[in-house]
């Protein structure tokens, strides 16, 4: 028969606190474990492993024995006393762990938390956790200051992107960004195939985003000054994902609040009244509204909304291959109670913008008089005298009637 020591199970008590023995071994094992653990990884670096990974794995240890002990003693032991006192259920302070209980939940906590793996890069900019999904992989990438893979010439502060992965596709759930002094939010799909071509298909969302900053990071000529928001369908392809940087197909609406327009100003086109071509200047706004599309031959502008105070417009604007600009916008100025609008034709370059107000042409002249017959008899009757030479004819005053 074997006897067992009565050891007292409280190990340290201070005032209403109690450390207990089994406490301690729990404490004991965990921070053996990290001791163990970090010693074979530095032993055996070729396993791949990061510290990253071990911390994640003693998470899900702690997890799996604390909840599994506590349900197998609830299970296995004394089901009917906790049902009937369903106050004691956490009350793991007052003892009740079993090691079987504990032993299977941190199996099944490993099993679950095994399949999910945080890598980082070297720098601690990009952190990417991936867990099995459906037959995929999910994907939570959070980054800072770091570019995409694709149209990497935007500039990123932070973001957060969810994702799913395939064998051909990821596709974006949520993507989420601070960049530019304003927010960038998008969902899309990037697929790729074996034959060697990848395309991306993306809605973009852009909100108070600094047009000056998204335009000069772009490449474009374009001066144009503002808080930037609008929606956007967004679609480029290449080889890979990496060589796709500049979309095919770009098209949606924009707004743009408090900004300058650089190199047009259409009040001094007005005030012209075509009496001349305008270059320089520029046109401050309150609102610049309307839509746009990148196609074959340019950059094609619907201008709905242009509202610079006294001053608003609306027309189109083709910006060409090669900065050429082309097109026409329907001005129209208030100045001491009347309102003036005219067509101000616009031409030149990105870097030169020409401006020209078109003045309507003259309305064409009546047409003549329509005669009675009887006026076209008399003058077919009588033939018109014609003088030859000075002709003098004396009249008194009062002869002539």
């Amino acid at each position: 028969m074997l006897t067992y020591p009565q050891i007292d199970p409280v190990a340290i008590a201070i005032g209403p606190l109690s450390v207990h023995w089994y406490g301690l071994m729990y404490l004991l094992a965990f921070g053996l474990f990290m001791l163990l653990g970090r010693a074979h990884l530095r032993r055996r670096p070729e396993l791949g492993w990061t510290s990253q990974q071990l911390d994640d794995l003693l998470f899900y240890g702690v997890l799996g024995v604390v909840i599994g002990g506590r349900l197998g003693e609830i299970l296995f032991y004394q089901p009917g006393y906790y049902f009937s006192h369903p106050a004691e259920l956490i009350a793991i302070w007052k003892g009740g762990m079993s090691f079987h209980g504990g032993f299977l939940g941190v199996l099944s906590a490993i099993e679950a938390g095994a399949h999910r793996v945080t890598l980082k890069d070297a720098a601690g900019a990009v952190t990417a956790t991936v867990s099995p999904d459906e037959g995929a992989l999910a994907l939570d990438v959070i980054a800072v200051s770091r570019p995409l893979p694709v149209f990497s010439e935007i500039p990123l502060d932070t973001y957060q992107l969810l994702a799913k992965v395939s064998e051909a596709q990821i596709e974006v759930t949520q993507f989420g960004a601070s960049a530019m002094g304003g927010k960038l939010t998008a969902t899309g799909a990037a697929s790729w195939s074996q034959a060697g071509s990848a395309r991306v298909d993306a809605k973009l969302e852009l909100g108070g985003v600094d047009a000056t900053q998204l335009l000069k990071e772009l490449g474009s000529q374009l001066r144009l000054s503002g808080a930037l928001s609008g929606t956007f369908s967004v679609a480029g392809q290449s080889v890979n994902l990496s060589q796709i940087q500049r979309a095919e197909l770009l098209e949606g609406r924009f707004s743009i609040v408090t900004g300058t327009l650089a190199g047009f100003d259409f009040g001094a086109a007005l005030r012209e009244r075509g009496t001349g071509k305008i270059q320089g200047g520029e046109t401050r706004f309150d609102t610049l509204a309307g839509s746009m599309t990148v196609g074959e031959k340019g950059v094609d502008v619907s201008i709905s909304a242009l509202d610079a105070g006294a001053l608003d417009g609306r027309g189109q604007l083709l910006i060409g291959l090669q900065d050429e600009l082309s097109g026409r916008v329907s001005a129209s100025v208030s100045a001491g109670g009347r309102r003036v609008r005219l067509p101000v034709d616009i031409s030149g370059s990105l870097t030169a913008p020409v401006l020209e107000v078109r003045l309507p042409d003259p309305p064409p002249p009546p047409p003549p008089a329509e005669t009675t017959a009887l006026e076209t008899s008399v003058q077919e009757a009588e033939p018109p005298i014609t003088l030859e030479g000075a002709v003098e004819v004396p009249v008194q005053p009062g002869d002539l009637r």
